[in-house]
C-alpha cells in the first residue's frame, strides 16, 4: 500500500497517494510494529516531498527519525535522516538539514547505496546554497556515480536533478 500510495504520487495523484499511504499506517498500527511504521515515513515523507509540501514531509519524517533512533534502528533511519534533511532544505533550514545529513552519514553502512545518494544529493544542495560551489559539484558527482550502480530509476533520477540544481 506504501509503494502504490508513492506511485500515484509520482503520477501526481497526491490523494490517493496520501490514502494509500494512511491505509499502510493503519495497518501496521494494528500489529504493532513501530520499526516499520518509522520506516513507512519514508513512504509518505517522499509522496509529500513529491507535493510540494516539505511541512507535511518533515512532519512525517521527524516522527520516522524518532522512533527509529528510540528503537535503534539504524539502516532505516539513515534513508529516513537523509528525506528529513531534504524537507528541511526545501524549507531553507540549512543548519537543520546539515544535522540531518551527519545523522545519516553516521547511520549509513557504505553499502547502502540509497541512503549514501539521498544524503549526498542533499548535502550538495546545502553546500552550494553556502557558498562552496566546487564542494557541492564534487559531492553531487559521487551521489550520481553511486546511483548509476543502482537499478533504481528514482534514485538516478534524484542524484541527477540534483546535480543540475548544484549547477
Amino acid at each position: 500500500l506504501a509503494v502504490q500510495g508513492n506511485l500515484e504520487a509520482m503520477r501526481g495523484r497526491y490523494a490517493d497517494g496520501r490514502e494509500l499511504g494512511a491505509r499502510a499506517r493503519s495497518v501496521l498500527q494494528e500489529v504493532a510494529l513501530p520499526a516499520w511504521m518509522g520506516a513507512l515515513t519514508q513512504m509518505s515523507g517522499w509522496t509529500e516531498i513529491l507535493a510540494a509540501d516539505p511541512v507535511g514531509a518533515e512532519r512525517d519524517l521527524r516522527w520516522g527519525v524518532e522512533t527509529l533512533r528510540g528503537i535503534g534502528e539504524m539502516n532505516w533511519l539513515s534513508t529516513t535522516a537523509a528525506m528529513l534533511a531534504e524537507a528541511l532544505y526545501a524549507q531553507s533550514r540549512l543548519e537543520e538539514a546539515e544535522a540531518f545529513v551527519k545523522e545519516s552519514q553516521r547511520a549509513a553502512g557504505s553499502e547502502d547505496i540509497f541512503s549514501q545518494v539521498l544524503l549526498r544529493s542533499v548535502w550538495s544542495k546545502v553546500t552550494a546554497r553556502e557558498g562552496r560551489p566546487d564542494d557541492a559539484e564534487r559531492i553531487v558527482r559521487e551521489a550520481v556515480a553511486i546511483a548509476k550502480s543502482s537499478d533504481s530509476l528514482l534514485l538516478q533520477g534524484e542524484a541527477l536533478t540534483s546535480l543540475a540544481h548544484v549547477l
